[in-house]
């Protein structure tokens, strides 16, 4: 042992001189050198144990433990609350010998330092411990500080669940941070990622770590970038290599990575929890997985990326949803696509993987463990081993894809027995229905089994087109309307529209991205009509205002009228039309990020002018509508919701299959239908306002109380539609509303309406249609004949209504209001 370890510690307790990781003047300190290597061994600075876990193991939470200048060949396991402090960063080296299936060190407790080390060589050969680390750290109040941390798997992981962590100071090399591993206890929160993380270096370039960053751009010199809460944030032209996750964002939007190349890393790009960002136009070669959408990362736009060498190219996991993957170039690589779960009960869904050219991997599509309602759609997928492979994973839609030279095989599934395959190109022209072999089990048995592309197709589909057409701006060339451009689209191209004022009415027939500059200032004025109607499928409809679809004698007028199914609506502005967004008989339609003024959304069965006796079913109503306002307030959309009081900011509700919802006191304008409730029963809407075009519908709702609520300048104060039954109004005014006060029909019966108020409605204060048992009592009708003749005040009050579905040209009185008051009630 050198005799200068001895004289180092007794000169500072001498003279007590600040240097560089000084040692504690203190008993609680203990002391390891890998030079006493034939004891004895007891921690004092005559005696140091020869290895740190030993003095770990002999230490008591509080102490100080000081290592001398070595080679440490050990993981260590910190599971109490010590300092652990190095000689010199440079000199005192953990070295995990390459055989490490977890941490070189592992920290389990609280309170923990660890200073003035080299932590390298924690990697395992075996490649299935992806996570093997130099440092693991699964406690909270934990600090790296001053530390050399290389060529380990991954530098630091930290688990989710630790707070108050502080990282600073350190040199990576051939190494990073990974902040978020959920992988151990499941669960993720923003506060996983608040920490404080400064002056670190990747390979001699700067670890840009920021959080709560706003319209800002990162530095091109990065060797890591950590975003956590940021929007509108750009990373662009950075050149990243030989770390880990060379890229994170957490809780994040509007974001945009872009122009970058990222090579030889062993992590990935990776989202968590973060909405409506863009990546494209990167290069990024032998990573893990090339750009990966993870826990419950939603509305991502993937595309024109050049991904090769990876394990994986691109993937969507943990309940990561709605997310576009497109005309990305994805090859050599183990898999072109994952969709997985991490997590067995967050399934990966409604994913879009449309116009990618996937070729030359072991498997080009690779959708696992649940994963659902995914659309892979108009994909190149040629010279793969595997084309495209499905395990326990069901109700995909495969369709128009172009299948070429896969070997050995094109497509196979594995346990998922209803994924849909639809006019996709194998290979060759094909008369016969494409049969896809796989099997399924059955109480342990393995059968073969097969899924049939009914409609293959003849010659390979269009994947390649998905050109850019310009409306307005200065470019030579650009259309002058949308209309025009959409006419010379073809499917699957983007159509890009420049700010302006563009005074037309625009039909969607094909599939198609229609694109506004700014939503602010790229207006589509429908001068009295619809000003968009959307016929096809997959069309996404972003950055517009839409405003202006009003005609005083049509009711219907509408800016967005959707009848095709599995479209996206976001960012844009949608005002001042009858009606703002209304959805018919449409599936999977996606309203995001729009701001509703005066207008609001509408999902219905049935067009006005329609039959109103369709059948009803439940994927009519079963959309994703999130981060909406009306008129500055938020719109709700509630599924299976059971026992919700709406607060205050509410501006319109729609309510599918939900119970015992309380309205109490709150105020609805402007917003087309206030309350839209379909298969919802058992609420209480009291002491509220419905005020100018705040409808109230009910689809198919049973026994909800109505009390002491305005019901003003709407269309109709109420409609009870579709078997609504045992719904009672008690103490309501209905007053000056357009066409009715209420509206009930389509075999709606066994509703209870009870000193109510009904005046000044335009055109009937109740109506009723093919519904004949509801019960009136005491209500006050301002039309009631017994008030303009009193000697005629023993009649009841006759409630009009047709006795035939459908038609209400025949008007016969249907029920009657046997005692109705003589004066107004207080409601």
């Amino acid at each position: 042992m050198k005799s200068y370890r001895i004289i180092i510690p007794l000169f500072i307790l001498l003279f007590n001189l600040p240097i560089s990781n000084s040692l504690p003047i203190s008993n609680k300190t203990v002391y390891v050198d890998d030079e006493n290597v034939n004891g004895p061994w007891d921690g004092s600075i005559e005696h140091p144990y020869r290895y740190i876990q030993q003095a770990i193991d002999n230490a008591t939470s509080g102490d100080t433990i000081f290592v001398y200048s070595g080679i440490y060949y050990e993981n260590i396991i910190v599971y109490k609350s010590v300092d652990l402090i190095g000689e010199d960063r440079n000199r005192v080296i953990i070295d995990g010998m390459r055989v490490t299936k977890d941490a070189v060190v592992n920290i389990t407790a609280p309170d923990v330092t660890l200073r003035g080390f080299t932590i390298e060589n924690g990697w395992c050969e075996d490649e299935k411990f992806w996570d093997a680390s130099g440092i693991k750290i699964f406690s909270s109040n934990v600090k790296i500080k001053g530390n050399v941390i290389s060529f380990n798997r991954l530098g630091v992981t930290v688990a989710t669940g630790v707070t108050s962590l502080t990282i600073s100071d350190n040199i990576f090399i051939d190494d990073g941070i990974l902040l978020g591993c959920y992988v151990y206890n499941k669960r993720m929160t923003k506060e996983d990622f608040l920490h404080e993380i400064s002056n670190n270096t990747v390979n001699g370039k700067p670890l840009y770590y920021y959080k709560n960053l706003y319209n800002s751009i990162i530095p091109k010199d990065a060797g890591q970038i950590i975003l956590v809460n940021c929007r509108n944030v750009t990373i662009r032209g950075v050149n990243i290599t030989h770390t880990d996750f060379s890229i994170t964002i957490a809780f994040c939007s509007n974001c945009t990575i872009e122009k970058s190349t990222i090579t030889r890393t062993d992590g990935e790009l990776i989202l968590f929890n973060s909405n409506n960002n863009t990546i494209q136009n990167n290069v990024i070669s032998y990573t893990l997985h090339g750009i990966c959408l993870d826990f419950n990362s939603r509305y991502n736009v993937v595309r024109y990326n050049d991904i090769s060498n990876s394990w994986v190219g691109i993937s969507a996991l943990t309940s990561s949803n709605n997310n576009l993957i497109y005309r990305n170039k994805l090859h050599d690589n183990a898999a072109g696509v994952l969709l997985a779960p991490l997590i067995h009960y967050m399934k990966p869904y409604d994913n879009d993987i449309s116009r990618n050219s996937i070729y030359s991997n072991n498997v080009g599509v690779q959708i696992q463990d649940g994963s659902f309602n995914n659309t892979i759609q108009r994909n190149n997928i040629s010279k793969n081993k595997e084309g495209i492979l499905l395990k326990h994973s069901d109700n995909n839609l495969i369709r128009y894809n172009y299948f070429n030279r896969n070997f050995p095989i094109s497509a196979i599934f594995m346990n998922c027995t209803t994924n849909f395959w639809d006019h996709n190109y194998w290979n060759r022209a094909r008369i016969l229905p494409k049969i896809i072999f796989g099997y399924k089990t059955i109480d342990g048995i393995i059968s073969p089994w097969i899924n049939i592309d009914r409609y293959p197709l003849k010659y390979p589909p269009a994947i390649y087109r998905g050109n850019i057409l310009y409306v307005g701006g200065r470019g030579e060339g650009n259309y002058s309307s949308i209309q025009s451009a959409i006419s010379d689209a073809s499917s699957g191209d983007t159509i890009f529209v420049y700010s302006g004022i563009y005074h037309e009415n625009v039909t969607i027939d094909k599939e198609l991205s229609l694109i506004g500059e700014n939503a602010d200032t790229t207006i589509i004025d429908g001068i009295g009509n619809d000003t968009v109607t959307i016929l096809a499928e997959n069309i996404k409809l972003s950055g517009f205002t839409i405003t202006n679809a009003t005609d005083e004698e049509d009711i219907s007028t509408t800016g967005i009228r959707i009848v095709g199914s599995n479209n996206i609506i976001s960012d844009n502005i949608i005002m001042d039309n009858t009606i703002g967004v209304f959805i018919r008989r449409a599936t999977n339609i996606t309203i995001c990020n729009n701001r509703f003024y005066n207008n609001g959304i509408i999902i219905s069965p049935y067009d006005w002018d329609e039959n109103r006796h369709i059948p009803l079913y439940d994927e009519y109503f079963i959309h994703t509508i999130e981060d909406n306002t009306v008129n500055g307030r938020k719109i709700y959309y509630l599924r299976n919701q059971r026992n919700i009081s709406l607060p205050s900011d509410v501006g319109e509700l729609i309510a599918f299959n939900c119970s015992n919802i309380t309205v109490e006191s709150l105020s609805f304008t402007r917003c087309d239908c206030s309350l839209l409730l379909i298969y919802t029963d058992n609420c209480e809407i009291r002491n509220s306002s419905f005020i100018d075009d705040a409808d109230i519908w009910l689809i198919d709702c049973d026994n909800n109380i109505f009390m002491h609520n305005v019901m003003s300048r709407n269309l109709h104060g109420v409609t009870l539609d579709y078997n609504s039954e045992g719904n009672e109004f008690l103490y309501n005014n209905f007053s000056y509303n357009n066409w009715m006060g209420v509206m009930i029909e389509d075999e709606s019966n066994y509703n209870i309406f009870e000193k109510n108020n009904f005046f000044g409605n335009n055109k009937w204060s109740a109506f009723i249609g093919y519904s004949f048992m509801n019960k009136w009592y005491s209500n006050y009708w301002d039309e009631w004949i017994g008030l303009r003749q009193a000697y005629l005040s023993f009649l009841p009050k006759i409630i009009f209504g047709s006795p035939l579905k459908n038609c209400y040209r025949i008007t016969l009185p249907m029920n009657f209001d046997l005692h109705p008051a003589d004066k107004p009630w207080l409601n």
